[in-house]
């Protein structure tokens, strides 16, 4: 059995179902970081699992089930001063906010005392018509496989071509979604919400639909997941900062830091290692399906269970 089907629901012993990850599993993760920060990522028009920065798999799927279990309230924004190079390295945004009103403390290089009114949200600014600073919306949410809800949380950040316009009654953008649930006397956090990336767009753009109605045991345990530290973070952090991308700055100060070796004889000198290649070995073009590995990174079993 390989060591990604061996998480699947249906292979699980059933005494292990509802025991969760254990004290000592949990003590090792704290200092290994081995949960990581999650997010679902929309380059290529596919469903990229990112867990702190790597891509680990995508969704064959051009569609995702999900419930949207938080959000940022606010719209937020984003300004890099270069272009777009996707051989680069990243880095974290030169100026951004989190609520689309006042540039973040943490921003290195504010382009205005407030976001009205700056240069860079300007029609033009950027390519064509558009702003050089670029809205977007952060919401947390937890993936359905199988229609079985994970117990965990996943950052997505819906670009604003998929925030703001009409659609249609089955396609629709963000905002218009949120408003026709609510029109009709319902939340958004109560039903399991299709994601469809938009066949005859260009660029990654999706649309919301609603699917189903969670039952009593999915809403009480995504209501306590949309509340965890988990999903406060993930409406909050930029993608940089989920991704745990640092500054060039920051890198090339760690590397000063370093202890130079010196060299005095031919002795000091290490000898080269070479890798011997393993026979497990998979090349990066046969990533698992996203289906497939998200179990792997769920905090207790693949299926949300009872708390009580």
């Amino acid at each position: 059995m390989s060591e990604v089907t061996i998480f699947q629901s249906n292979s699980v012993p059933d005494y292990l179902r509802d025991i969760g990850v254990s004290a000592l599993t949990k003590s090792l993760l704290s200092t290994s970081g081995g949960n990581g920060n999650k997010r679902i990522s929309l380059r290529g028009k596919k469903f990229r699992l990112v867990v702190d920065g790597e891509e680990l798999s995508t969704l064959k799927s051009e569609s995702m089930d999900v419930v949207i279990i938080n959000a940022n309230k606010d719209i937020s924004r984003t300004y890099y001063s270069g272009a777009y190079d996707p051989k680069a390295d990243a880095v974290p945004p030169d100026c951004w906010s989190k609520d689309g009103t006042v540039p973040d403390e943490s921003a290195s290089a504010p382009q205005n005392v407030k976001c009205d009114g700056c240069p860079q949200n300007i029609k033009g600014s950027g390519n064509g018509d558009s702003r050089a600073c670029s809205f977007s919306k952060r919401i947390a949410i937890a993936i359905a496989i199988d229609g079985e809800i994970e117990n965990s949380v996943y950052q997505l950040t819906i670009p604003a071509t998929s925030i703001f316009g009409d659609g249609s009654k089955n396609q629709m953008p963000f905002n218009k979604y949120v408003k026709y649930v609510g029109s009709q006397g319902f939340s958004i956090d109560t039903m399991l919400t299709t994601i469809t990336f938009d066949e005859d767009s260009d660029f990654p753009k999706v649309y919301f639909d609603a699917k189903r109605f969670l039952n009593k045991q999915e809403y009480t345990a995504t209501a306590k997941l949309g509340a965890s530290p988990e999903a406060i973070n993930a409406i909050t952090m930029t993608v940089s900062q989920t991704d745990k991308v640092r500054s060039k700055e920051a890198r090339e100060n760690d590397f000063a830091k370093l202890p130079s070796k010196v060299v005095t004889s031919a002795d000091d000198v290490d000898e080269p290692t070479v890798r011997k290649a393993k026979k497990d070995d998979v090349p990066a073009s046969s990533k698992p399906d996203l289906g497939d590995i998200l179990s792997k990174f769920a905090k207790t079993t693949t299926q949300v269970a009872d708390d009580e």
